[in-house]
Order: C-alpha cells, then sequence, then structure tokens
C-alpha cells in the first residue's frame, strides 16, 4: 500500500512519506467535515499524478541496479585488509564470508564498533584480521541480502483503494 499527499498547485511535489501523510490529515474528533466542489473536481487529476508517482516508484525498485545501497568506506578497506592479510588458521571459506559479511550495508554503530578494532590508516596485518573477525562474531553479524527486485507490473494495476481532500482550516 502507498499513501500520497498531493498538493492542489500541480507544481508542488507529492510526499511520499507515509508519516507525514498521516501528520497532514490529523485533526480532533470534532473537526467539521465537508468536501468543496473544488475537490470534486480535482481529485482526477491527483489521482493520476499520485499514479503515476507510485508507478515511477515501483518501477525503479524492479532493477537490481536501483536496490543497491551504498557501502562505507571503512568497510570496504576492512574486507580488502582481510583479503591481503588472511591469518593462516582462517581457510579461504571463512575469510571469504568475513569479507561478504563486511562489505556490506551498515549503519554509524556498527561502523564505530569495527573502527574500535580497524584502523584503515594503520593497519597491523594478520592480528588486525583476527581482531576484525573477533568483533564481526561478538556483534553477531551476517552477510548482507540483497531485497528481491519487485516484478514489472503496468499503470493500469495500480488501483485507488481511498482518497481524501483536505484543506487548511
Amino acid at each position: 500500500m502507498f499513501l500520497r499527499f498531493v498538493p492542489q498547485a500541480t507544481g508542488k511535489p507529492i510526499d511520499r512519506d507515509a508519516l507525514a501523510c498521516l501528520r497532514r490529515i490529523t485533526c480532533e474528533p470534532d473537526t467539521q467535515r465537508n468536501l468543496p466542489a473544488e475537490a470534486l473536481t480535482t481529485a482526477y487529476g491527483a489521482w493520476e499524478r499520485a499514479r503515476a508517482d507510485i508507478f515511477d516508484e515501483w518501477q525503479k525498485a524492479t532493477d537490481p541496479v536501483n536496490l543497491q545501497p551504498a557501502i562505507r568506506p571503512l568497510f570496504r578497506a576492512a574486507g580488502q585488509h582481510v583479503r591481503d592479510h588472511r591469518p593462516p588458521e582462517m581457510t579461504l571459506q571463512e575469510s571469504d564470508r568475513l569479507v561478504e559479511i563486511l562489505e556490506a550495508p551498515r549503519g554509524l554503530r556498527i561502523a564505530r564498533a569495527i573502527r574500535e578494532v580497524f584502523d584503515p590508516e594503520s593497519p597491523n596485518g594478520v592480528e588486525t584480521t583476527r581482531a576484525i573477525a573477533g568483533r564481526v562474531k561478538e556483534l553477531g553479524l551476517q552477510p548482507w541480502t540483497p531485497p528481491q527486485p519487485l516484478p514489472n507490473i503496468e499503470k493500469d494495476e495500480i488501483t485507488l483503494v481511498v482518497w481524501m481532500a483536505v484543506t487548511a482550516g
């Protein structure tokens, strides 16, 4: 389900953020309800704008390239460090898995935790790789699984469930 807030002025951008859309329609229980005639005449145009916007967003999610997140340079550097400095007790399969875990979209909390044991400016060989592996295990990190692309659809498959006209009051 997609929520859209379509401003009456056609030049203004459509709001896709569901929480922002819901905040816009928040009112008191005793708020008077009315439907201005202008809302009826502009509803179809607003629906077409919303449908086109939803279709565009969906189409972007059908291409796997658009689903690839940015990987922080720290994680790429840590992955390369593991490739370059594999400890003798670590199998090639184990190091490949560690690299796969590291070269993934991770947040700042994980970046700080990895940075505590790995400084890209001063790597210390296999000891640093061991420290990275230990931290990854401690954090319980797993390889990242990319999202599956959405199937292709036709624009007319997007249907309107409900619409609401909102006026400033």
